[in-house]
């Protein structure tokens, strides 16, 4: 079968490749999403996947496990993984997708999907009523969040972006320009204080952020592509009570992560969320690959064997 074979501290490939396991018992690859995590997977340095060369990458996707039946399916025991024709599932997490979803909004849903539900529960244990301030809204995660936070309640959903607003808009939510930080305050300014934040920015924005968060607010804190240090002054915390919260999926529990899934899986199947993908069949995989590890990359990427 083909497959997207690791080689850390060099180039992935795709190449022929022979299963540990016959393949009758191995099930078809229908879709499978393109992360940032697969990227550091494939550099080799990532602690919770460590991978050996000629091992399969790709950490989610969608499988068929009967004629009208899928399943979306996340961390393969190792040689295998999503970036091939066929997949091992005996040692994945998985969850049945409902109907109506077809695989590629399946795949693409999974990992933003995942962060963005427990960033808001878990994390920022957000309520119904309470005002949420979402950093990077335009990202995969943050364009979740804004839908699901509309989703469960918000009163109202502000999103930063560096380019036009529509998107976040679509999805019921306020764009607030921030090409920089200071930008960003000045859209702040004038609106009530955010009971919850979640961020995938850091950087400066993060101490900007706090400026705009109510007492007792809770801060998401979920990725840092605006640069991984930032600085915030204490009494701007301290004297709100404002909490920070960290958030990485693969710090929350497998049962977690399966029930995040679920219920972003039921709400895209209600017509709630929406997922807009850029699909690319398997043999463009090594280009993409390419693209998003120079920062070229567009939306978000799903490919099909």
């Amino acid at each position: 079968m083909q497959a997207f074979l690791a080689q850390p501290g060099g180039t992935p490939a795709l190449s022929d490749w022979d299963p540990p396991t016959a393949e009758p018992a191995l099930a078809p690859v229908r879709a499978a999403a393109l992360n940032p995590v697969d990227l550091a997977i494939g550099a080799g340095g990532f602690p919770f996947r460590p991978l050996s060369a000629g091992d399969v990458l790709g950490f989610e996707g969608v499988a068929q496990t009967g004629p009208d039946t899928h399943v979306y399916f996340s961390a393969p025991a190792p040689p295998f993984g999503s970036f091939a024709e066929r997949v091992d599932l005996s040692g994945a997490e998985t969850v049945e997708l409902p109907a109506g979803v077809d695989p590629v909004a399946g795949a693409a849903l999974g990992v933003p999907g995942i962060a963005a539900f427990l960033a808001l529960t878990k994390a920022g244990r957000m309520q119904a009523g309470e005002r949420v301030l979402v950093l990077g809204g335009t990202g995969s995660v943050g364009r979740l969040t804004v839908q699901l936070a509309r989703a469960l309640g918000a009163a109202e959903v502000a999103a930063t972006t560096r380019g036009a607003g529509s998107a976040i808009e679509r999805a019921g939510g306020r764009p607030v320009h921030a090409t920089t930080a200071d930008e960003m305050s000045t859209g702040l300014a004038g609106l009530e204080p955010f009971d919850v934040v979640v961020d995938t920015l850091w950087g400066d924005y993060a101490g900007a952020a706090v400026e705009h968060t109510a007492r007792y607010g809770r801060f998401a804190q979920v990725g840092n592509s605006a640069g991984a240090r930032g600085e915030i002054a204490a009494p701007d915390f301290r004297n709100r009570g404002i909490s920070f919260i960290g958030h990485s999926n693969f710090l929350a529990a497998s049962a977690e992560r399966t029930a995040a899934y679920a219920e972003v899986a039921a709400l895209l199947a209600n017509g709630e969320l929406e997922v807009r993908p850029d699909v690319r069949p398997l043999a463009e995989l090594p280009q993409a690959w390419a693209d998003a590890a120079a920062g070229r990359g567009g939306g978000k990427l799903v490919v099909c064997p």
